[in-house]
């Protein structure tokens, strides 16, 4: 092989080389978030939905917590990534984790109640214009304040 071709080898060689190293510091190793998701009495919340999104990306990963209040999501890049945790009866509730600062491989999400609706509107389609009327209406007719509903 003569000098230029070696130079043109060496040269082809270091830019294969560069090539990968950049590759790879770019690709983010994958790794596994486990969790557990509880109310604040830290009892299991079965069913909960956990959502993962990665990035700014609108795209989502979702699993229900199993009936210990477990979930787990596998092959999760460490870029920037959210957890979404929702259910019935509770705030949601969304979390950032950031895996150069505090990864932990498993989570504890704590719901806290949603708070109870100040008033409630029951409507019905049938017109109740005389006494008679609402007393021969099934069902019962009646109002309840915020006071009351927080005492119960």
């Amino acid at each position: 092989m003569g000098p230029k071709n070696q130079s043109l080898f060496l040269v082809a060689a270091i830019g294969i080389l560069l090539t990968l190293a950049f590759g790879v510091c770019a690709q983010s190793p994958a790794v596994s978030i486990s969790g557990l998701v509880v109310d604040q009495d830290r009892a299991a919340i079965k069913g909960a939905t956990v959502r993962l999104r990665q990035g700014t990306t609108t795209e989502e990963r979702t699993t229900v917590t199993d009936e210990t209040g477990r979930f787990r999501f596998d092959g999760v890049s460490t870029s920037a990534t959210t957890l979404i945790v929702t259910h019935p009866g509770f705030s949601n509730l969304e979390r950032a984790i950031d895996f150069s600062l505090d990864f932990k491989a498993s989570v504890e999400i704590i719901l806290m109640p949603a708070l109870i609706a100040e008033s409630v509107m029951i409507t019905s389609g049938h017109l109740a214009t005389t006494p008679e009327i609402v007393e021969k209406t099934p069902g019962s007719v009646g109002l309840i304040d915020a006071q009351t509903l927080e005492r119960t």
